[in-house]
């Protein structure tokens, strides 16, 4: 793979755990405003499914890029280095602009 698709499969996994943060934490903020109890048990499934959905993605990249030669490795590790940050970072201002 060329360095320019390995730089389209990080963005797409910096995009998929964007999404994966954005629609649980929305989630969780609607849960409690809505529900007329406290709705522990959904509270707890959102949690779970987000670990679970971040922790199986994080397991592909990391499969993924091992599966590269060493340079490319370091490369691909560095470029996930500078991305994921920046992902958080919009994450945040997304949130704040929406609620």
């Amino acid at each position: 793979m060329s360095r320019g698709n390995n730089l389209i499969v990080i963005l797409f996994y910096n995009l998929l755990v964007f999404l994966v943060y954005f629609f649980s934490i929305r989630y969780l903020v609607v849960i409690p405003t809505e529900a007329k109890v406290f709705p522990f048990m959904n509270i707890i499934i959102v949690v779970l499914l987000t670990i679970f959905v971040v922790t199986l993605l994080t397991v592909a990249i990391k499969r993924f890029i091992s599966s590269k030669d060493e340079d490319e490795q370091k490369r691909m590790r560095r470029m996930q280095l500078l991305i994921s940050p920046l992902t958080g970072l919009m994450f945040i201002i997304t949130f704040f602009l929406l609620y």
